[in-house]
């Protein structure tokens, strides 16, 4: 017998390249997200959500261009209601527009939300990494302190640091 002759089933087959595995790769992840998405999709108050949170966080991208006032300038009476004196939403009690300081206070309210959750969202990645692949001492070491974080009341936390920081 000669060596061709010799191969196994398996080495028959076509070996794949690096290119073919790639878009092998991103095929299944288009379609894994592509599933998720319908599935997500089916749930109408979900749906809903998204969209409504989409809407918002456009208005207050653009806030600066579709804001009738500036948020802080006095444009009407102190208290008015809504409708009067061209202010959609009504004026607060030192006469600024309710709807201008909406859409600039999104975009402050949007920033404390998504960066802290950015950050605590890279620290855990960089946490779990290092726990995982070195393991052992190290593994242990970032877990009690982790413990200890989540067994320590936030209220309190948040407490210690206002008082520290002297409001």
């Amino acid at each position: 017998m000669t060596d061709a002759t010799r191969t196994s089933p398996g080495a028959t087959k076509r070996r794949r390249t690096a290119a073919e595995l790639r878009r092998e790769k991103i095929r299944m992840l288009a379609r894994t997200l592509s599933l998720a998405w319908h599935t997500y999709a089916r749930d109408k108050a979900a749906l809903g959500a998204l969209i409504f949170l989409a809407i918002v966080v456009l208005l207050t991208i653009i806030a600066p261009y579709i804001s009738p006032y500036d948020p802080t300038e006095a444009v009407a009476p102190r208290g008015a209601p809504p409708g009067t004196n061209g202010v959609l939403l009504g004026a607060d009690l030192d006469g600024r527009d309710i709807l201008s300081r909406l859409l600039w206070g999104g975009r402050i309210a949007i920033l404390v939300g998504v960066v802290p959750t950015a950050l605590a969202t890279a620290l855990a990645i960089v946490l779990g990494l290092l726990a995982g692949y070195i393991g052992g001492w190290l593994d242990q070491v970032i877990m009690r302190v982790l413990d200890v974080f989540f067994a320590f009341p936030l209220v309190l936390l948040a407490i210690v640091i206002a008082g520290a920081l002297n409001p």
